[in-house]
């Protein structure tokens, strides 16, 4: 019997408020708006095939299975933003979120004109935009299991948040690695449709 696989999508539009309990007890509650993704069903987890995207990643680049897609490898120094805005988007990858959490970068997090994608964060996004809290204390208070990747997008502080999980019960390895390369191809639509967004406001000001 083959394993039921899918993967879903919490696309959440939060509006920011003080206090990073408050903010973590809406989403425990799931007073959010939630979408399901199934890979059996919906066209939408299939390879990516739009604009070419240029994504700057903090680590070791993602096995994928588009060809559109750039990498550049970046390193702490380089989360800045003015540099962070040459990119589509921004991979946070496992080896660096509690270095990027933790260092003096949340102006960036919070203030930068792209999303952040934080690849199998176990504290979703807030210590990343909070200097109060480190990543390994907030670890302590997220109980979500079945988070792999984690996107934030400041959106001139109208922020944005894409939560991508595997749900699939005891996939194999190779199971696994398919699943982990179908959420890539969504967190790729993702960036698309904000950079497609920011483009049109973009033209929208200068008139």
């Amino acid at each position: 019997m083959k394993t039921m696989r899918s993967i879903i999508l919490y696309a959440i539009v939060l509006t920011m408020i003080s206090g990073c309990t408050s903010q973590t007890q809406s989403i425990q509650d799931k007073s959010i708006a939630e979408k399901e993704v199934s890979t059996k069903k919906n066209p939408d987890v299939n390879e990516y095939k739009g604009i070419p995207l240029k994504i700057g990643v903090l680590g070791s680049a993602p096995e994928i299975r588009e060809t559109n897609i750039e990498f550049q490898e970046l390193s702490l120094e380089d989360l800045s933003i003015k540099k962070v805005e040459e990119y589509d988007g921004i991979f946070i990858m496992k080896e660096f979120l509690e270095s990027a959490a933790d260092g003096p970068y949340s102006n960036t997090f919070k203030k930068s004109d792209i999303p952040f994608f934080f690849i199998e964060t176990k504290a979703y996004y807030f210590p990343f935009i909070e200097d109060k809290i480190s990543y390994k204390d907030y670890t302590k208070r997220v109980t979500d299991s079945v988070i792999y990747a984690f996107g934030y997008y400041p959106n001139s502080g109208n922020v944005k948040t894409w939560q991508l999980n595997i749900t699939a019960q005891d996939p194999s390895e190779k199971e696994k690695k398919e699943i982990i390369k179908e959420i890539y191809s969504q967190i790729f639509v993702i960036t698309e449709e904000v950079k497609n967004t920011v483009h049109v406001s973009d033209e929208t000001s200068e008139k």
